[in-house]
């Protein structure tokens, strides 16, 4: 998503009474903004795909002008800036991202469904964003929840899936402690449930035990204290 300050950068760089143009930029232009994109994420060029948003008029000099690249990149977002020699500066957006094989829905499926394995089929899409941060887009989600009703066809990714319930309040949960070779274990009852990844807690006497669920009654301890 781009912040709120992107976007008033943005609407103030918009050429007043310009009519936006529906064209990719310069051949020169989008290899810069790759390459500009590419050195944020420490990413391959050759692997991103840019999709533009409508664009401005853009100036003569634009493939030589300086460019600016701004914005967090969640979601693959940027905001492009271009500032001409000789008049105003203008902006566009653009999303970046890279092809992966995603899962996707093999059939329409009900919310609060149980994903099996012939639920899931293999599609290659392009998942936006830093490809470092997408690479789990090809882990396979049996078990997971669905939490709304998808078409045939929907990409299977969180918030429209969610991971299994692991740990049940009130049942055992294993706290594990490794360090190296070293392992400690301390079985608890948990305080509330919880899902893949997510934070449990117990209590045993005066030691509050923290962790993050990692397999069926199984957290790893993300800390420990009196």
């Amino acid at each position: 998503m781009i912040s709120s300050a992107s976007l008033a950068t943005l609407a103030l760089l918009l050429p007043v009474g310009g009519a936006p143009t529906d064209t990719v930029p310069p051949e020169a232009v989008v290899d810069r903004v790759r390459a500009l994109v590419a050195d944020t994420w420490q990413a391959d060029p050759g692997e991103l795909v840019l999709d533009w948003g409508r664009l401005p008029p853009l100036p003569d000099d634009a493939p030589t002008a300086p460019l600016r690249l701004s914005g967090t990149g969640r979601d693959g977002w940027f905001v492009v800036t271009i500032s001409p020699a000789d008049g105003r500066a203008v902006a566009m957006t653009v999303r970046a991202g890279a092809v992966r094989v995603q899962p996707v829905a093999a059939r329409a499926l009900r919310a609060g469904a149980t994903l099996a394995a012939e639920d899931i089929a293999w599609e290659e899409r392009v998942a936006w964003g830093a490809p470092s941060a997408t690479t789990g887009a090809g882990l396979e989600p049996v078990g997971w929840e669905v939490r709304r009703g998808l078409a045939a066809g929907e990409r299977l990714v969180e918030p429209m899936i969610r991971p299994p319930q692991l740990v049940t309040a009130g049942e055992p949960v294993t706290f594990v402690w490794q360090r190296g070779t070293v392992r400690m274990e301390r079985v608890a009852t948990a305080q509330g449930s919880g899902r893949l990844g997510e934070l449990v807690r117990a209590q045993i006497g005066a030691v509050r035990l923290v962790g993050r669920v990692v397999a069926p009654g199984v957290a790893q301890v993300e800390e420990e204290g009196r």
